[in-house]
């Protein structure tokens, strides 16, 4: 799995976050916003200064603790099999 973090910006006020992303085996990517416990999935790249607010994703997962970094996503993708 490639796995990789890029900064980005959610909310109408465009506030900044950083993002850890893992690209999954059917080409999505799973990303969450450092501090969240709530894993999206997207078709759509993410590219380093993304804006949330217009990627179409759907939440896929809801984590019991935060994701802090790209180590956290993974542990939790591969809880569920991925």
């Amino acid at each position: 799995m490639n796995y990789f973090t890029i900064e980005g910006f959610y909310g109408v006020n465009k506030t900044p976050c950083s993002l850890y992303i893992c690209q999954i085996n059917n080409g999505s990517l799973a990303y969450c916003l450092e501090g969240s416990n709530r894993i999206h999935l997207t078709w759509e790249p993410l590219e380093d200064k993304v804006w949330l607010e217009e990627v179409e994703d759907y939440d896929f997962l809801e984590t019991s603790n935060p994701i802090w970094d790209t180590y956290d996503l993974l542990e939790e993708l591969e809880k569920v099999g991925l």
